[in-house]
C-alpha cells in the first residue's frame, strides 16, 4: 500500500526521550538526527511525517504513538499589589523553572510589559511572562500581574530651622527648591505651597510667626513641615546725627537745640522728650548748657542722648602762622609774623624776643626768636622759632670783555692766527651775597706751543670770608685753524651716455694764513646698474701748511634714458609703422623672426631683441577672417631700457571651394525617387564644405526636366555652384483596377451591366 499524502511517523523510544524531527519525510527518506537534542539517531522510515508538532496515528497501519514533549513551569509567582518605591528592587524570581519529558535542553525567557493603570504615573501594571521552549519549538507559558501603587507622601529634606529674629530682620521665604526642598521615594516632581499665620505678643513689634509648608507629588500624596520664626524688638530707638560736645568762646552765643530725628529698626510710635539746664557764669568763669533728649518705644526701648556745651575763656591766646625751624641762607633770611587769636580777649598782647649766636665765620651764625601772648584772665602762650644761618654760596663771577661773555667755565677760546687778545684780573667782576669784599685772583700760563698752534690756561678765582670759593677757566687756543676756501667749484652734472665728459676746471683757493695753499685732485667712478650708467666723482682738496684741509666734489652723473630704435628690415614688412596690420590669404602666412626687425641704441652696441607670437582664432562667417597672428619684437638696452614693434598679420579667405566630384546626369521612370548623391569637395584653407541644393523643374507632354543646383559653402561663406540634370520620362503602360472576373452565364441569363 502507498503511502498517503499525510504518512504517520512512529518514533521509536531511544534512551527514555521521543525525539521530534521537524520534517516532511517521504517514503525511504533518511531522517537527521537534530545535533542540539541528545540521544536522536538517523533513522529511515518507510512512512513517516510530523503533523503540527504531535505524532499523529496512521489509520491505515492501526499505528498509535504518544503526544508531543509536556513542558511545565514551577514556583511561578502569584499576582500582586507592591509600592513604586519597591519597584526598584524588583527582578525575575530565581525560583522559577521549567522541565519536560523530552527534547531537551529548554530555555526560558522573561518578557516584561507595561500596562496603562490609574490616574497618576506612578500607578500602572506590570505584566511579567515567562516562556519556556525545548528543543523541538514546544512552548509554554505563565504569567504573573503586579499592580504598582503609589501611597508614600513626598519627605521634607530641607526645613529652615526655628529662629529668633528681630523685627527688621525677618527672613524672606525661603525659594522651593532651594530652601525649602523634598523629594518623593517614586522620584516624581514634587509641587511646594506655603501658608504663613501670627500669633500676636505682648507689643505690636513682638509676635511669633508660623510658616507652613505642603509637599505634593503628582498622585495626591502630602506632606507638611514648619517653621517658627519668634519675632522681637530688643532695639532702643537711635537718633539721627545728634550734635557733639562742644567748647565755645564766651562771647558766643550757642545755637538752638535742634529737633532731633529718630529712627527705629521696626518704625514703631515712638515718645521723646527734651530738657535744658545752665550752670555757671561770670567774665572769666565757665558756663556749662546741657541738653538731654529722651526717646522709648511700644516694646520699652528707651536711650538717652546728652550733649553738653562749655562756655567761657578755656585756654591762653593760640598762634596760628607760626614759622617752622629752618636753616637758610645769609641773604635769605624769611620774616616772621605769627597769628595770634584768644577765646575772649579780642586783643591779647604779644612780645617777641630775638636772641643771635655767633658762628664759625661772619655768615655762620644761629638766629633763635621768641613770642609771648596773653589775655586778660592771665592765661599765657609762647612759641619760637630757630634759624640756623650759613653762607655756602661762593661768590659769583662775571665778565665785562665782550670776548669771554659767551664763555662757560672750561670752554676753550678759539683765536685765529692774524690776531691775538690778552686779558687780566680786571675784565671780571666779583660779587658775594654776604661778604662785600671777596678776594680775586687770575692765573694764566702757556700749556703748549707746536709753531702752528698755541695752547694758553686762563683761570678768574674768588674766595669769601667763609672760604666759599668760585673759578672760572677757560683755555686759548691761537693758531691757524680754518681751512683754505675753494670757490668756483664746476656744479654736479647729470648727462646722458653719448655725450662726452665734460673737461675737469680749475678751481680758486684761499687761505687766511697760508699764501699758496696746494690743491689735490682725484676722479673715481662708481659703477651703475648698467655699463652705460655710472657717477663720476671729482674731488678737489685744498691743503695749508698746517694741515687744515678742505675739500669739493662734483658728481657727473651718466645715464641711460632713452630705448632703442627698432627698424623692420624684412621685405614684407620694411617700412610699415608698429601696430601695422598685414591682410593675406590662407596658406600665404609670411614666416617672420627676430632677425626681421634690426636695433639701434644709442649707447649699447648690443641690443637684445625677442620674438612673442599670440594668434587669435576668430569665427570666419563672422568676423570675415580667420586668425589674427600678432608678432611683437622686443628691444632691450643693458639699462633696461626696451622698445616694441608690433605687426598683425590677419588671414582671411575669400577663395571659393572646389567640387571634387558632381552626381553624374540621370534619366529616370517618372515614378522613381529623386536621387540622393551627394558632392564631394574641398576648400584652399582646409574647412568643412557644406553643401545645399535648388531643384527647378519644368514638365513637358511625357518627360520632367529637373535642373539640380548644389551649392557649395566654405566656413567664410565663399560659394561655388555646379548642376546636375535628371530627366524624368514615363516608360510604364497604365495599369486597370477592378476588372470584373470572367463568369459563365446561362443563355436565359442577363448579361452585367458594364462597371465603370
Amino acid at each position: 500500500m502507498s503511502p498517503s499524502p499525510l504518512s504517520i511517523l512512529r518514533i521509536p523510544l531511544l534512551a527514555g526521550l521521543i525525539c521530534l524531527f521537524f520534517l516532511h519525510p517521504r517514503l525511504g527518506d533518511v531522517i537527521a538526527a537534530n545535533p542540539d537534542i541528545p540521544n536522536c539517531p538517523t533513522t529511515t522510515f518507510p512512512e513517516a511525517i510530523h503533523v503540527a508538532g504531535k505524532l499523529a496515528v496512521n489509520p491505515e497501519r492501526g499505528d498509535s504513538g504518544p503526544l508531543a514533549c509536556v513542558i511545565s513551569l514551577h514556583n511561578v509567582p502569584t499576582d500582586a499589589t507592591i509600592s513604586c518605591i519597591d519597584i526598584q528592587g524588583l527582578s525575575n524570581p530565581v525560583t522559577i523553572s521549567a522541565s519536560a519529558d523530552c527534547c531537551q535542553p529548554l530555555t526560558l525567557a522573561l518578557v516584561v510589559d507595561t500596562l496603562a493603570g490609574g490616574s497618576c504615573p506612578e500607578v500602572f501594571q506590570l505584566v511579567r511572562t515567562w516562556t519556556a521552549t525545548d528543543a523541538c519549538g514546544n512552548t509554554k507559558t505563565a504569567q504573573q500581574h503586579l499592580s504598582i501603587v503609589d501611597y508614600s507622601p513626598p519627605l521634607f529634606t530641607v526645613v529652615p530651622p526655628t529662629v529668633t529674629v528681630e523685627c527688621s530682620d525677618i527672613p524672606p521665604p525661603p525659594i522651593p527648591g532651594v530652601g525649602i526642598q523634598a523629594v518623593d521615594a517614586c522620584g516624581v516632581t514634587v509641587t511646594i505651597t506655603m501658608q504663613s499665620s501670627a500669633v500676636p505678643g505682648i507689643c505690636p513689634q513682638s509676635y511669633t510667626l508660623t510658616r507652613t509648608w505642603t509637599a505634593a507629588d503628582i498622585c495626591g500624596n502630602t506632606s507638611t513641615a514648619k517653621q517658627t520664626l519668634y519675632v522681637v524688638d530688643t532695639q532702643a530707638p537711635q537718633f539721627l546725627d545728634p550734635p557733639a560736645d562742644m567748647t565755645i568762646a564766651c562771647h558766643v552765643i550757642p545755637d538752638p537745640a535742634p529737633n532731633l530725628t529718630i529712627l527705629d529698626n521696626c518704625a514703631a510710635q515712638i515718645e521723646k522728650t527734651f530738657t535744658e539746664t545752665m550752670s555757671g557764669g561770670g567774665d572769666c568763669d565757665l558756663t556749662i548748657i546741657t541738653r538731654t533728649w529722651s526717646t522709648e518705644d511700644q516694646c520699652g526701648n528707651s536711650d538717652t542722648y546728652i550733649q553738653t556745651i562749655t562756655r567761657g575763656d578755656t585756654g591762653g591766646p593760640v598762634f596760628s602762622n607760626i614759622p617752622p625751624d629752618a636753616t637758610v641762607e645769609c641773604d635769605d633770611i624769611p620774616t616772621a609774623d605769627p597769628g595770634v587769636t584768644d577765646d575772649c580777649d579780642l586783643s591779647p598782647e604779644v612780645i617777641e624776643l630775638t636772641t643771635l649766636t655767633a658762628g664759625s665765620c661772619p655768615g655762620n651764625y644761629t638766629l633763635f626768636r621768641e613770642w609771648t601772648a596773653s589775655d586778660d584772665c592771665g592765661h599765657v602762650t609762647t612759641a619760637s622759632q630757630t634759624l640756623t644761618v650759613m653762607d655756602t654760596h661762593p661768590p659769583v663771577i662775571t665778565f665785562t670783555n665782550p670776548s669771554l661773555l659767551a664763555l662757560s667755565s672750561g670752554d676753550t677760546l678759539k683765536s685765529p692766527c692774524i690776531a691775538v687778545e690778552t686779558f687780566d684780573v680786571n675784565d671780571a667782576i666779583v660779587t658775594d651775597a654776604c661778604d662785600p669784599d671777596p678776594v680775586v685772583l687770575f692765573i694764566d700760563s702757556l700749556i703748549y706751543d707746536d709753531g702752528c698752534k698755541k695752547l694758553l690756561y686762563c683761570e678768574w678765582r674768588a674766595t669769601d670770608h667763609c672760604q666759599n670759593t668760585s673759578s672760572f677757566i677757560f683755555y686759548m687756543l691761537v693758531g691757524d685753524f680754518e681751512a683754505p676756501v675753494l670757490s668756483n667749484i664746476p656744479a654736479n652734472l647729470t648727462i646722458s651716455c653719448e655725450l662726452p665728459i665734460p673737461a675737469a676746471g680749475t678751481p680758486n683757493v684761499t687761505d687766511d694764513c697760508d699764501l699758496g695753499p696746494k690743491i689735490l685732485f682725484q676722479e673715481t667712478t662708481i659703477g651703475g646698474s648698467c655699463p652705460q650708467a655710472y657717477q663720476l666723482i671729482r674731488t678737489w682738496t685744498a691743503v695749508d701748511n698746517c694741515g687744515n684741509t678742505n675739500a669739493k666734489s662734483q658728481t657727473i652723473s651718466v645715464i641711460d634714458k632713452k630705448a632703442p630704435v627698432l627698424t623692420p628690415v624684412d621685405p614684407f614688412i620694411a617700412g610699415l609703422p608698429s601696430g601695422s596690420m598685414l591682410t593675406v590669404q590662407c596658406g600665404q602666412e609670411p614666416t617672420f623672426v627676430s632677425a626681421s626687425v634690426s636695433a639701434t641704441d644709442n649707447c649699447d652696441q648690443s641690443v637684445s631683441v625677442g620674438l612673442q607670437l599670440n594668434t587669435v582664432e576668430s569665427d570666419c562667417s563672422v568676423s570675415g577672417f580667420i586668425r589674427d597672428i600678432t608678432y611683437t619684437w622686443t628691444g632691450t638696452d643693458d639699462c633696461g631700457n626696451s622698445i616694441t614693434y608690433i605687426i598683425i598679420v590677419r588671414v582671411i579667405d575669400t577663395i571659393a571651394p572646389n567640387f571634387v566630384t558632381i552626381p553624374a546626369d540621370v534619366t529616370l521612370d517618372c515614378q522613381d525617387n529623386l536621387p540622393t548623391t551627394t558632392p564631394t569637395g574641398s576648400d584652399n584653407c582646409g574647412g568643412l564644405v557644406e553643401f545645399t541644393y535648388q531643384d527647378d523643374a519644368q514638365v513637358t507632354a511625357c518627360t520632367t526636366l529637373v535642373t539640380r543646383t548644389w551649392i557649395a559653402t566654405d566656413p567664410c561663406q565663399n560659394t561655388v555652384t555646379a548642376t546636375q540634370t535628371i530627366t524624368l520620362i514615363d516608360t510604364s503602360p497604365p495599369t486597370l483596377v477592378g476588372v470584373p472576373a470572367d463568369i459563365t452565364l446561362a443563355c436565359t441569363d442577363s448579361i452585367p451591366h458594364l462597371l465603370t
